[in-house]
């Protein structure tokens, strides 16, 4: 190699997930890339996230690895999730109104 250099080698551009914005099916199940684009968030460590706190309903297996939420259920838990979260007269979190809950308790 007589002191030359070898090219860099391209850096593998590896494909991120995008968020599937397509529209959600009359009946049926919604995955989980459509609930993250549905809310707005990036990770789906985000929407069990918001499961956990009890801002969205658990979702339901439908096969050996796939879980969903029903889209009825999934339609309803977005439009009640602005009143779970924050309050409009004092813009309390949720979960700050638990944590002073438990403090009284």
């Amino acid at each position: 190699m007589n002191g030359e250099r070898k090219p860099e080698a391209k850096r593998k551009h590896y494909k991120t997930r995008l968020a599937d914005l397509s529209p959600w099916p009359p009946c049926g199940y919604v995955n989980i890339a459509q609930m993250m684009a549905a809310l707005g968030v990036k990770a789906p460590q985000t929407v069990y996230s918001y499961v956990a706190q009890g801002l969205i309903s658990e979702p339901e297996p439908i096969g050996p690895n796939r879980v969903g939420w029903k889209v009825e259920r999934a339609r309803k838990d977005l439009d009640e999730l602005p009143g779970k979260v924050r309050r409009s007269r004092t813009a309390e979190t949720l979960t700050a109104r638990r944590l002073a809950a438990r403090e009284t308790a």
